[in-house]
């Protein structure tokens, strides 16, 4: 996949330092210095020989698929010609691997439907490669667009606060290109900030260029309506005062799009986890116990309870996780508990099947018994909730002292405002308000008073606080009045806005997981659902042909053990989803899972001693 070149790559070295200008000749690749050479990466050697191979060919494709407007959007910084030349370059190197490929398939290949598959899979290969490298640039550009209408609304809140305090643009940019926490709109601002200062342009001209080639619709809006204010020679202030409000009312409604996104997919992960999941369960389930069924409906049902429904719950995974707004933290300690607990997890649940005597039926050595069952559903239980009990205490700790913060950093900036008007320092009015509760913000304003107190300079002291909080949000809030009191001394007025944008994007936080919070007992329904079902039909078949018996294909306790343990593995998964959702983690979902898998034990138990009689 093509990554993002530097300054100093092959690419920016023909293209001019990343200029798209039209109609500019490239030099050639052997046309470069001898002592820069050396220098060169793998990708700048393979570009160089790419180039030089297929330089008027991959001219002519960049216009064609238009790859200038394309990585442009996409924030590629490759010049298109170069991008190009690289495509053709691993689209025949693809082809000629497919071919040796088909060669070599062809001569070992025994029947005619694994040549004609043979012959199929060589021709997918580069046509694979091509649309890959086609697509990327729109990949990018859709993470591009979906990363910062997520921090749209806090980067034109940051741009009005420290406007209110008579910053210029640039200065604004270069304070905002230091803000890691909203990553989007600082790799704008250093963007613009490039432009400026590497390609002497003014500051008007690179904010419009930047927004022109910019996929977001409501970027573009922003900084273009800022441009155009500028130059017309209307109020700044007014214009992102009024600008701000409505991205906070665009994010009302992103905020419900996402809502109903997720909920959209975690009601079609529960119909096809639990309807569809149900309707096999019981047709392998009465196919594999009926007389003249094949034994080739369990193979069928093992792809489908261990390969299909983990698969989708990880597809569900992921498309909730792209879905929910990326405003959380790294929380690597959930994970290191992880990878501590994996060894334990498998080391009980090998000791749990060998001291219950059980491995030989799960691995199909000997004929399950009502015991062996029991120690296989007991060992595997005991594992998953070793594996999940680490990480699931470690993300309750971590998560305890930032939930429901938001709240309350928008409450302490009101009081500070309120404190502000008397006239007092902001320094005094932090130190004012300090005694008053914020929840689990408390400590950390306390610790703030404190080192106001002994002297500590306003901006080192909030920084200082700022690396010890958990929540994202606060993190924003918290460097934003550092901003606000730096550039503009903390005047009310600047406050004032900042505590205004401050609540309202916590409302939006609130909003979103309250219209979450139903769906996360979705998962829970689909797990038991799918439990008892299987079970009470099992129970009633095999009663049915105990009446008249028969030679059945598989035997009931074969059938019961397979079963149910995949109900506990899917049961864990779903636990995991139903994390996701209730969460910006998804270490968040290891408490899930360990509810459901016990509850979903407890119910397997309890029906299989009520429907089930073992011969």
């Amino acid at each position: 996949m093509p990554r993002r070149n530097s300054l100093r790559d092959l690419a920016s070295k023909i293209s001019g330092l990343f200029k798209r200008g039209k109609g500019e000749e490239a030099p050639t690749a052997a046309a470069l210095p001898a002592e820069e050479e050396g220098a060169l990466t793998i990708m700048d050697r393979i570009d160089k020989i790419a180039y030089s191979w297929f330089g008027e060919f991959g001219e002519k494709l960049a216009k064609f698929f238009n790859l200038d407007e394309a990585l442009a959007l996409g924030g590629i910084e490759t010049y298109p010609i170069i991008y190009a030349t690289r495509m053709v370059f691993f689209t025949v190197l693809a082809a000629c691997i497919s071919y040796f490929y088909m060669v070599i398939g062809l001569y070992f290949a025994s029947s005619l439907a694994v040549q004609l598959l043979v012959v199929l899979s060589a021709i997918i290969m580069p046509v694979v490669v091509l649309v890959a490298f086609l697509a990327y640039p729109s990949l990018k550009a859709s993470i591009r667009s979906s990363d910062m209408e997520h921090e749209l609304p806090f980067m034109a809140a940051y741009l009005t606060t420290v406007a209110k305090g008579r910053v210029t643009i640039v200065k604004a940019f270069e304070r905002l290109a230091n803000i890691n926490i909203l990553p989007a709109a600082v790799r704008e601002a250093r963007r613009i900030l490039r432009d400026i200062r590497l390609f002497g342009k003014d500051p008007l001209t690179a904010m419009e260029e930047n927004a022109m080639h910019h996929p977001n619709r409501r970027y573009r809006d922003f900084i273009l309506g800022y441009t155009s204010t500028v130059r017309s020679g209307g109020d700044i202030i007014h214009y992102l005062t009024s600008k701000t409000e409505g991205l906070f009312e665009a994010r009302a409604a992103v905020v419900k799009g996402i809502a109903d996104k997720i909920a959209m997919l975690t009601e079609a992960y529960v119909i096809v986890a639990v309807i569809m999941g149900l309707g096999f369960y019981i047709f392998f389930s009465v196919s594999s116990i009926t007389p003249g069924g094949r034994p080739a409906s369990l193979t069928n049902f093992l792809l489908f309870a261990y390969v299909f429904l983990p698969m989708f719950s990880l597809f569900m995974l992921l498309a909730i996780s792209a879905l929910q707004p990326k405003t959380a933290l790294p929380m690597p300690e959930p994970y290191r508990a992880l990878i501590f607990s994996i060894p334990i997890a498998i080391l009980v649940t090998a000791l749990g099947l060998y001291l219950t005597n059980s491995w030989k039926a799960l691995i199909g050595a000997e004929e399950p018994t009502k015991e062996t069952i029991s120690g296989v559903l007991m060992s595997v239980t005991l594992g998953l909730i070793t594996l999940s009990a680490p990480p699931a205490v470690s993300y309750s700790m971590v998560a305890y002292t930032s939930k429901g913060v938001e709240e309350y950093v928008a409450s302490f900036l009101r009081d500070l405002v309120e404190v502000r008007k008397t006239g007092l320092s902001p320094e005094r009015c932090i130190i004012h308000v300090a005694g008053r509760d914020y929840g689990r913000l408390t400590p950390a304003i306390r610790d703030l008073a404190k080192l106001l107190s002994w002297g500590f300079p306003f901006i080192r002291a909030v920084r200082t606080i700022v690396g010890r909080v958990r929540n994202w949000f606060a993190r924003v809030a918290l460097t934003f009045l550092v901003d606000a009191v730096d550039v503009g001394g903390g005047s009310v007025e600047t406050l004032e806005a900042l505590a205004r944008f401050t609540f309202a994007l916590s409302e939006f936080e609130k909003e979103l997981a309250s219209k979450l919070k139903p769906y996360v007992i979705m998962p829970y329904f689909g797990a038991i659902m799918n439990a008892v079902a299987t079970i009470m039909v099992i129970g009633f078949t095999s009663e049915t042909y105990k009446v008249s018996p028969t030679t059945l294909p598989i035997s009931m306790e074969t059938i019961i053990l397979y079963f149910t343990l995949s109900m506990l593995l899917n049961s864990w998964i779903m636990g995991l989803v139903a994390g996701r959702i209730s969460g910006k983690h998804l270490a968040a979902g290891f408490t899930h899972a360990i509810v459901l898998t016990v509850v979903v034990y407890a119910a397997i138990v309890i029906l299989i001693m009520k429907f089930i009689t073992f011969a």
